[in-house]
């Protein structure tokens, strides 16, 4: 009996160690599997989640190369602005990396290279991180343009949404098991396809819903408020500005599942006039996703990814490549204007060698009609200075609409621009742009000219820097004396005070705030905000601030509207 028991027992014991034994075999098996398969991703990421293998400058940029802050003679130079997408994570070689790899292809076979591409982009970035970064530093390196990679993830996330598709993990406590299995290839594995299967059965909400949600939110119109800071940065210092919409690696066949999304991208820049690139349009539509990606668990774009987004911007930039004299000539055409390789522009670059001091070139663009001129380019040197004169006709080829004038020195930086805008009756100037650059400082002056010789002139300082607070962090000014107010800041304020007494001084300092957001034509963020403090955060500081914002411009329906909801409180006499 006894011998019986322990055959028995010896039986079950050999059967665990050999459950065990086979269990930790498979387990093995699939580590080293998974483990050879990711083996192509050789860059490695630490927990902040900075890759600890890539070649930086001394000012952090993904580059094996020093450059000066200012500009070598002759060149081109575009400032890439972006996030992890456009660092490159998951590609090993710098030089595979759509900012490099398009630096490549626009010197290609030129006799000196013209280009340069400096390549800003910092991991996890959203669009707030790359307007702070391109005022802290970016402006420094006097870019002739500006390319902003955006992927739809660098929306900038707000306390007013809950969406939330991060990644559950199995192992939820920070532990050494944790810290272990972190490390395991197959854990990752059995995590991801366990978040998908949560996904499937609508436990967990998907990237592309909260991306969905994101951009229906208040935090598209905290997106376009970054964007229109960068963008009016641009124009103020002079610099062309072009926007790249980066889609999500899911699905780029006619399932793609956020075309809408890329449909209000480009509605944007369309309305504010900046040249912007669909890459889903221009690149990857139809492409199978699972090529151009790191790995199932790592979509950021392999280097046959970023060969689409380089090939596809050099295709839009390669006009550029015709212009011998481009860093000089860029300032008197629009962007548009050069990549369509239009005549005034290729004759001046032709002529350009040839323009002396006193000696004035006319280059005459006519609408193919006898005695019908549409513009005329007026280019001279004067005090070592170049003056580039435009002055556009109306229908009749003979009356002046408006004329514009860059001034810009020696190296062909910006010095002034003057634009005068005509009145078609009267023949004469109605109204007088002029834009000076004082060291940092941007002089703005409007005049206005009324009937009977009266002028209305006014004048806005701008800056375009950054400020060091004594406390940490920085503080961003675009006009002069004026900080610009992060919408991510004033969101989470608006949602933390929740206090129910008035007080006075927050209420002005709340006021102030909504309405210099309607100063700068920002006032589409400002409704957005006010909608979500009257459903979430109605406290008596707010709503009283927000009539005082109704009063000041006139939109009395809607302080109707506000007092109908909120009868109780005590609201002043108009």
């Amino acid at each position: 009996m006894t011998n019986l028991l322990s055959k028995k027992s010896f039986n079950i014991i050999a059967g665990l160690l050999l459950f065990l034994c086979s269990t930790f075999l498979i387990i093995g098996i699939g580590e080293i599997s998974l483990r050879l398969l990711n083996s192509s991703n050789k860059i490695k990421v630490d927990g902040n989640g900075f890759a600890k293998n890539f070649t930086h400058n001394s000012w952090g940029h993904r580059s094996d190369y020093e450059y000066t802050l200012e500009k070598p003679k002759g060149k081109f130079r575009i400032l890439v602005l972006g996030d992890s997408m456009t660092v490159g994570q998951g590609i090993e070689n710098v030089e595979n990396t759509y900012p490099k790899k398009l630096e490549y292809y626009l010197n290609e076979k030129l006799q000196l290279p013209q280009f340069e591409i400096i390549n800003t982009a910092g991991l996890g970035w959203n669009t707030d991180t790359q307007l702070y970064d391109l005022f802290i530093n970016g402006f420094k390196f006097q870019p002739d343009m500006v390319f902003l990679g955006f992927y739809h993830n660098d929306i900038p996330w707000s306390d007013f949404l809950s969406c939330d598709a991060r990644e559950i993990e199995l192992i939820s406590y920070n532990g050494p098991l944790r810290k272990l299995l972190k490390q395991s290839h197959l854990y990752k594995f059995v995590n991801l396809k366990i978040n998908r299967l949560l996904e499937k059965i609508g436990n967990k909400p998907k990237f592309t819903d909260c991306i969905k949600a994101s951009y229906s939110s208040i935090e598209w119109d905290m997106l376009k408020v970054y964007l229109d800071a960068i963008n009016m940065a641009c124009v103020i210092r002079n610099v062309k500005l072009v926007i790249g919409v980066i889609p999500l690696m899911y699905q780029l066949d006619d399932n793609y599942p956020i075309p809408e999304v890329h449909s209000k991208l480009m509605g944007y820049c369309k309305e504010r006039g900046i040249e912007c690139i669909d890459f889903y349009e221009d690149g990857f539509k139809g492409l199978d996703e699972k090529n151009l990606i790191i790995s199932e668990n790592d979509r950021h774009l392999n280097e046959d990814g970023a060969e689409i987004v380089a090939r596809a911007l050099h295709k839009r930039f390669e006009p550029l490549r015709s212009y011998k004299h481009l860093p000089f000539i860029h300032r008197a055409f629009t962007l548009q204007e050069l990549l369509m390789k239009d005549e005034t522009a290729k004759e001046l670059d032709q002529s350009f060698n040839q323009i002396k001091e006193e000696v004035v070139f006319i280059f005459e663009d006519s609408l193919g009609l006898a005695d019908k001129t549409q513009s005329e380019l007026k280019v001279w040197r004067e005090s070592g200075n170049l003056y580039f004169l435009k002055t556009v006709f109306d229908f009749s080829g003979k009356k002046k609409a408006f004329t514009s004038r860059y001034v810009l020195d020696k190296t062909g930086e910006f010095i002034n621009h003057t634009l005068n805008t005509f009145d078609p009756r009267l023949a004469r100037i109605s109204a007088t742009d002029f834009l000076e650059t004082n060291g940092n400082r941007f002089i703005f002056t409007k005049i206005s000219n009324q009937l009977g010789g009266k002028k209305i002139v006014q004048e806005t300082i701008y800056e375009v820097v950054a400020i060091k607070l004594p406390e940490g962090g920085w503080s961003l000014r675009i006009e002069e004396g004026i900080t610009f107010h992060d919408p991510k800041t004033v969101v989470s304020l608006a949602l933390r005070n929740q206090s129910y007494s008035k007080n006075k001084k927050q209420e002005i300092l709340f006021y102030n705030l909504l309405i210099s957001y309607y100063r700068n034509n920002w006032g589409y963020f400002a409704d957005a905000l006010i909608e979500e403090i009257v459903k979430r955060n109605p406290s008596p500081t707010y709503l009283s601030a927000i009539s005082m914002l109704y009063k000041e411009t006139k939109q009395l329906s809607k302080l109707d509207e506000l007092v109908s909801v909120h009868p109780k409180l005590n609201w002043t006499n108009r």
